[in-house]
């Protein structure tokens, strides 16, 4: 289901679902660099814009991006526009997160986190945790399941 604003946009049906073996909701401190699942659609969401997946990690002090659909307004998109990459971290089990100083409200967990490469918008990882200061964000970066597509 899209909306833009409060209107019906379009919809489409889940095709598959794939999970990541890795994640364990038990034990989210240890497995947070394995949040995450894909979904195969049966078909495409019209968009005006599709976004490619970034083919590296960015360095630290990279302007990044995040915005999604949060649990207080879940039909207006809001984003955080101005933060930056403070660098690679590992969890409590040793899996790769993309550490930022982007705030997000509670619900966009799954939203990219997004660089400018060149000349568009790349998928750098996907959204996963917040700080409970709101301070720093966790994205799962795009390698850990680029190649599962």
């Amino acid at each position: 289901l899209a909306l833009e604003g409060p209107h019906f946009a379009s919809a489409t049906i889940a095709d598959s679902l794939f999970v990541s073996p890795g994640y364990d909701p038990e034990a989210p401190d240890r497995t947070r660099g394995n949040d995450w699942a894909l979904v195969t659609l049966t078909a495409a969401v019209p968009s005006r814009e599709v976004l490619v997946l970034a083919h590296a990690v960015p360095a630290p002090g990279t302007a990044v991006m995040v915005g999604g659909y949060g649990q207080d307004n879940p039909n207006v998109l809001t984003a955080d526009t101005a933060c930056r990459l403070d660098g690679l971290v590992r969890d409590a089990g040793g899996h790769a997160l993309l550490a930022h100083d982007c705030r997000a409200v509670r619900g966009v967990s799954g939203a990219p986190l997004l660089i400018w490469v060149g000349s568009q918008w790349a998928i750098a990882g996907i959204t996963v945790a917040q700080a409970r200061n709101g301070t720093r964000g966790f994205a799962v970066p795009v390698d850990a399941f680029a190649k599962q597509r």
